[in-house]
């Protein structure tokens, strides 16, 4: 425990409180090859609130910090009819869009209590979609926890610097572990949160971590914080399954559905998203004194 516990405690209260040049955070990806490649990585959404970075561990499933799924400060999820999910986002375009049917965070997540390591350490949560995504739309990401101190990783994310198209840092490394909670060596901005962080793992990309927020050293860097999701999502997929035909009135706090969500039919890839007639992002929009975030416009169909 040492050296991140001490210092995400005499730190929390001050992410997110300096201006960093988006260049820091990576590079964008380029239109093509290397876009299909990472169009599983998305923008997940809540109308009226903020959004997350969120990737495809599934044909339907989706992972996220659960931060991203709770409301500021409420012990209650978001009400997943509100969400939905949009893999590969540019340039107002995204691969597809999906609903929400169902929320499930980690049990021992606490939206109520400080950023400390015991929340840090279950900061993760899933959420299914209405709709499969094929996988010659966004083939999604295996995942896995063979993630080690000194091991080089990728982050792929979006953020309020750079939403437009998705962000790539792929020269990060694992600077500490302790437990499943890992300090890296890039840096991590709002809108980042539950962004993948990947490891080469015999030729592929697999996801090993999840961005969880930031912690700004001695230097005014702000150094991603990331959880290894090997045990916290085996935790999660345990109670997801345990809870799949639990009554409404009996769900825990840490799980959602929506019965009215209808199976929708495949969305049409690539549509056009548009605002007032022209293409791009709106302005800027809190969830909340944590974060603030670009909200991704709705689609005009």
């Amino acid at each position: 425990m040492g050296r991140i516990r001490l210092l995400i405690i005499a730190l929390a209260a001050l992410m997110y409180s300096l201006p960093i040049a988006a260049t820091a955070q990576g590079r964008g990806i380029e239109a093509g090859k290397e876009a299909a490649t990472w169009s599983a990585v998305g923008i997940l959404q809540v109308r009226g609130g903020g959004w997350c970075s969120a990737a495809l561990i599934g044909p339907s499933t989706v992972l996220t910090a659960a931060h991203c799924v709770y409301p500021d400060g409420k012990r209650e999820l978001f009400d997943p009819a509100r969400m939905q999910f949009n893999a590969g986002w540019r340039d107002g375009l995204t691969a597809a869009r999906r609903g929400v049917v169902r929320i499930v965070a980690h049990r021992d997540y606490d939206p109520r209590k400080p950023y400390d390591m015991p929340n840090i350490a279950s900061d993760l949560a899933i959420v299914e979609l209405d709709e499969p995504i094929p996988a010659d739309v966004a083939p999604f990401f295996p995942i896995a926890d063979k993630i080690r101190s000194g091991a080089p990783v990728s982050v792929v994310s979006f953020s309020g610097r750079r939403s437009d198209v998705a962000s790539i840092n792929d020269s990060c490394s694992v600077n500490s572990r302790d437990g499943d909670v890992m300090l890296l060596s890039c840096q991590s901005f709002p809108g980042m949160s539950g962004a993948p962080v990947f490891a080469d793992v015999g030729g592929r990309a697999q996801v090993v971590a999840l961005i969880s927020g930031s912690q700004i050293g001695h230097s005014g860097t702000n150094n991603g914080i990331a959880l290894a999701i090997g045990a916290p999502h085996a935790r999660v997929m345990v109670d997801a399954r345990a809870t799949a035909a639990t009554p409404l009135s009996a769900l825990p706090y840490w799980t959602r559905r929506n019965p009215a969500a209808a199976r929708q039919t495949p969305v049409a890839t690539r549509r056009s998203i548009t605002v007032n007639g022209k293409s791009g992002l709106s302005g800027l929009t809190g969830s909340g004194s944590a974060r603030k975030v670009i909200k991704p416009p709705k689609s005009s169909n």
